[in-house]
């Protein structure tokens, strides 16, 4: 198999200003800390090139306009807005051991374009879920990074059985047991969907029974034993991939 990996996409500094509206020839202001990083952090200069968005897919490029030390600018030179994928997919996974874990899954799920992140609270978890400013920040610092224009929606649920009960109509995967999703039936995932990671204790039998019930689609992330991290950034980018979220499939040859 060759792989062939293209020039890395220099993205110019990106800003985030929740829910703006952005209009050719505009001027949109920094809120504070977006400001103070631009001009303390970055050491930008007034032209300088950069790009705004607002979380909703909303987004902006244009020159830097910079009028003093908390008042930063930028005009809206060229305006967009990423369109809604065809399937909403979403990141079901047991609150992991520590908080640090559950912000690392968001950044990851940010990466590879999730559009949902659910922590639920499994048998065997030790601590309830609970969401934090922290974890919505991670979520925005991974935005600007990747170059994603669209926040994932962030949650918590109880218990499995609520997660499954609030979304019904949803396609669910399970990394449950071995049996790959045949590849037949992975060009008929055409609703909303969504993949269910357990606890590094495993499932108990009632979830999985849950799970069954529910109509969920047994998967593999293969023999190994992974870290709930692991396997929820591998089962996002398998399944992401299959439906082809993320670019080129890779084939032999």
């Amino acid at each position: 198999m060759r792989i062939c990996v293209g020039d890395p996409i220099m993205l110019p500094p990106r800003f985030y200003i929740p829910d703006a509206a952005f209009l050719n020839g505009q001027e949109v202001v920094l809120p504070a800390e977006e400001a103070h990083h631009a001009v303390r952090v970055l050491r930008l200069v007034d032209g300088d090139r950069c790009m705004v968005f607002n979380g909703q897919g909303a987004w902006a490029l244009g020159p830097l306009r910079i009028y003093g030390k908390n008042r930063v600018a930028m005009l809206s030179a060229e305006i967009g807005e990423d369109p809604l994928p065809r399937q909403d997919f979403l990141l079901a996974c047991a609150w992991p051991q520590s908080v640090a874990v559950a912000d690392e899954i968001v950044a990851r799920a940010v990466d590879l374009g999730v559009d949902r992140v659910t922590f639920w609270r499994a048998e065997r978890s030790q601590h309830k879920p609970a969401l934090s400013q922290r974890m919505a920040r991670v979520a925005v610092a991974s935005c600007k990074q990747c170059g994603r224009n669209r926040l994932p929606v962030l949650a918590v649920a109880a218990r499995l059985e609520e997660l499954l009960a609030e979304t019904p109509r949803r396609f669910w995967l399970a990394a449950v047991e071995p049996g790959l999703l045949p590849p037949a039936e992975r060009s008929v995932i055409q609703e909303d969907c969504g993949v269910v990671i357990g606890p590094e204790g495993g499932f108990t039998r009632n979830e999985v029974t849950l799970l069954r019930d529910a109509g969920a689609v047994p998967i593999s992330l293969g023999p190994q034993v992974l870290r709930t991290e692991v396997a929820a950034v591998t089962a996002c980018a398998l399944i992401l991939n299959a439906l082809g979220r993320l670019g080129t499939r890779l084939s032999a040859g």
